[in-house]
């Protein structure tokens, strides 16, 4: 029994190094919150246009969006499948985040209405304000990240810059 004993502990040992040295490939540390901004849209304000207004006019590199509330009267936004959804209709707006990279917006946003009940996806250009939203965005110092492919011709991914 111990002679199995040791070299599965030194197997297990093993696996559980390889998969810490994979994951510190995916993790990028040394970053800071170096700014909260509050941003309020009123009614008529398109939100992916006005965040990648805000990132440009901040000089915004790196951060979050980490949430938004409001109403819309139109919105746009695709699912995994690449299906679009566009609206015309009042929604309520449940929540946006997102992460913002080397100064570009990749941002989720969940919609409800009685009708439809809660659904959601990648957020496009075209989402309406309705009275008002309330988006809570935050700069990130340290470590600039990028999206890029990690192979040649593959998705693009997030990583350090």
């Amino acid at each position: 029994m111990k002679k199995i004993a040791l070299p599965m502990l030194l197997l297990i040992s093993a696996c559980a190094a390889f998969a810490a040295d994979e994951m510190s490939k995916k993790v990028v540390g040394g970053g800071t919150v170096s700014e909260v901004l509050w941003v309020r849209l009123d009614k008529g304000d398109l939100i992916l246009e006005s965040i990648e207004k805000l990132i440009e006019e901040k000089k915004l590199r790196d951060g979050s969006v980490l949430s938004a509330v409001g109403g819309l009267d139109a919105c746009k936004f695709h699912g995994v499948n690449g299906t679009m959804t566009t609206l015309e209709e009042p929604v309520e707006l449940l929540h946006l985040s997102g992460l913002i990279a080397d100064g570009k917006p990749h941002l989720h946003i969940v919609v409800s209405n009685k009708a439809k009940g809660a659904f959601g996806g990648h957020l496009e250009a075209g989402c309406r304000v309705m009275s008002q939203v309330e988006i809570g965005v935050v700069r990130y110092g340290g470590a600039a990240m990028t999206r890029k492919p990690l192979v040649p011709g593959g998705p693009s991914a997030l990583q350090k810059k």
